[in-house]
């Protein structure tokens, strides 16, 4: 089933930087230009998503995508609501056919 043009948004995308040596690695840092896609955002409130996360599961959104070649783990993506990543795609996308799927986590 194709994703309802309705449901989609604009997205900013932004590839990872590489830590410093010497500054805070926890902090992610992201490449100040982005490319845009569409796509949804998606709740992850599922029995099997809280079995799977637990408690972090409010903390998560599933990204769906059919603009999903250049998405990769540790990428930023941003909503366009604030100045920075809204969230970081926390584990390897999933490609599947017509349509990627990446599990994104809140950044503070």
């Amino acid at each position: 089933m194709p994703l309802q043009r309705k449901r989609l948004q604009t997205l900013t995308i932004h590839a990872a930087r590489k830590p410093v040596i010497g500054e805070n690695d926890r902090i992610p840092r992201f490449e100040a230009a982005g490319r845009t896609i569409a796509g949804t955002l998606q709740p992850m409130d599922g029995a099997a998503d809280r079995q799977m996360y637990g408690e972090r599961v409010t903390r998560l959104r599933r990204l769906i995508t059919t603009e999903g070649d250049g998405l990769c783990m540790g990428m930023g993506v941003c909503t366009g609501n604030a100045a920075g990543c809204d969230y970081r795609i926390m584990q390897p996308v999933s490609h599947w056919q017509g349509h990627s799927v990446a599990v994104l986590e809140k950044l503070d």
